[in-house]
């Protein structure tokens, strides 16, 4: 039992030796004496007493964590000889190079994470050994090449992110054996081909992103029926086809981000029924199709984007039930019919944009209960009427597009209280009357369009002073600039370009 003991003894000062040693390599292959914290590394102190250093007093096993600490250099492979080191934490400094293949030998390893370096080259097949990684985070490197192509074995997997390199090839059906994955990171990258229907098998798996790639063909429908999946992106791929009627399936699903692919066709009624989700992203897609009244289940909803398709009807009044809505965009489609007066509901909306759809009827006087509009769009549809007074109400609105409608009448006086205006169009419509002399106080604005109207009279010289503003559009209308308005601008094509000189110098 005592030669036992002493064999132990014997090792484990063995181990504590070579840990000493790598430590230093480290240390001068990173450039320790330019780090931010180096505290006492180099000393006689054990080696758990170094800066970034801890060890459990239970194992002995090491854990190394210097992120953001302006380590620079090459990772030198004999960090990866240390039997007893299980979390490596090096994000957020000026690594380079390529990740040594001797990172096969790092057999305790449980935690490696790289994020925010410079390495390059290929993620070593020898990663896919360690039986013990739970974390795998290289997000935004330069690595290159294909996956590993066996991750049969990583039973333990939890975490792998290599979001924003240059990644290639396929991605591994083997990857569905890692079955105890919760988040699965290959956004930004370059790979190609369908998304491996394998991965239905990722019964843990929370957060699925491939954005960014260039995978092709369909969705696989399995993926909607894993039961733990929160968040979902695969947007700017080319994925085509139609969504699969499983997406009704996935009842924990919060964010749905498909922008930017090939889909066609109506979106399944089961669709409307997932009552958490917060984020749905479908833009610019093929998709068709009316929203229905259903679409008033979504009280979770804070953000709908459906720009760029071709949806079609009306928008259903049930739209107002979405309290916690804060973007509505449905710009480019084919809605058509009456903004509903239960918009006005939306109490919580920040963007709004209808623009480019075949909408028509009066602006419903409610739109002024949404106080907390900072961009709102209605142009390049079939509005009339006059523009309602109670747009005054949005205090905190920064852009502001009527334009390309049927409007008529005077635009509002209270347009001058919208004093954090910097983007404000009325062209292309039948508005008359003077232009406000509260324009003048938009201290903010940066452009102005009223073209193609019926405006009468002088331009108040307060618009020409506006600090901000670059660029005033008046063309087409009845008014008259003075002959000092006049010496003011440059003329270019058939619109006023402010030039620098004439902005107000700040005393």
């Amino acid at each position: 039992m005592y030669a036992q003991t002493c064999k132990e003894k014997a090792e484990i000062m063995q181990e504590q030796a070579l840990e000493r040693a790598v430590l230093k390599e480290l240390y001068y292959s990173l450039g320790g004496n330019d780090w931010i914290r180096n505290d006492n590394w180099l000393s006689e102190n054990p080696v758990e007493e170094w800066y970034g250093v801890t060890r459990d007093c239970n194992n002995g096993k090491l854990r190394l964590q210097l992120e953001a600490n302006s380590l620079k250099g090459i990772l030198p492979s004999s960090i990866f000889r240390l039997k007893t080191l299980v979390a490596l934490d090096l994000s957020n400094n000026i690594i380079m190079g390529e990740i040594p293949e001797a990172i096969g030998e790092c057999v305790s390893l449980e935690r490696f994470c790289l994020v925010n370096n410079q390495l390059t080259g290929r993620i070593p097949e020898e990663l896919t050994r360690l039986k013990n990684l739970r974390y795998v985070v290289l997000t935004n490197n330069h690595l290159e090449g294909p996956l590993p192509s066996d991750w049969s074995g990583m039973k333990k997997l939890c975490v792998l992110g290599v979001g924003f390199n240059q990644i290639n090839g396929n991605i591994p059906e083997s990857l569905g054996n890692a079955e105890a994955l919760m988040e699965l990171m290959l956004h930004s990258n370059l790979f190609e081909g369908n998304i491996p229907v394998s991965l239905g098998k990722l019964k843990e798996l929370r957060y699925l992103s491939l954005s960014n790639n260039r995978l092709t063909g369909k969705f696989p429908g399995v993926l909607f029926t894993l039961p733990e999946l929160i968040y979902l992106s695969v947007n700017n791929n080319h994925l085509s086809g139609t969504l699969s009627s499983e997406i009704g399936k996935a009842k924990r699903l919060e964010e749905i981000n498909f922008n930017e692919n090939r889909l066609r066709g109506k979106i399944p009624k089961g669709f409307w029924e997932l009552d958490h989700l917060r984020h749905i992203s479908l833009e610019r897609n093929k998709l068709s199709g009316v929203l229905p009244t259903s679409i008033g289940n979504l009280k979770s909803l804070m953000m709908l984007e459906l720009r760029d398709n071709r949806f079609s009807g009306k928008l259903p009044k049930e739209i107002g039930k979405l309290k916690h809505l804060r973007l509505l965009s449905i710009s480019y489609n084919k809605f058509s019919g009456n903004l509903p007066n239960e918009i006005g509901n939306l109490i919580n909306l920040n963007h709004l944009s209808v623009r480019a759809n075949r909408f028509y009827g009066n602006l419903p006087k409610m739109l002024g209960q949404l106080t907390q509009l900072s961009c709102a769009d209605f142009s390049m549809n079939r509005f009339n009427g006059e523009i309602p007074e109670e747009i005054g109400h949005w205090k905190d609105i920064q852009f502001l597009h009527f334009g390309d409608n049927s409007f008529h009448g005077c635009i509002p006086t209270v347009i001058g209280n919208l004093v954090k205006l910097k983007v404000l169009g009325f062209e292309d419509n039948h508005l008359d009357g003077c232009l406000p002399i509260g324009l003048g106080k938009l201290q903010k604005l940066i452009y102005l369009n009223v073209a193609n109207n019926r405006f009468s009279g002088t331009v108040s010289d307060s618009l020409f002073c506006l600090p901000a503003l670059r660029e005033l559009r008046i063309e087409r209308n009845l008014l008259e600039l003075t002959l000092e308005q006049k010496k003011l601008q440059r003329k270019n094509d058939e619109y006023l370009l402010l030039p620098q000189k004439t902005r107000k110098k700040k005393n």
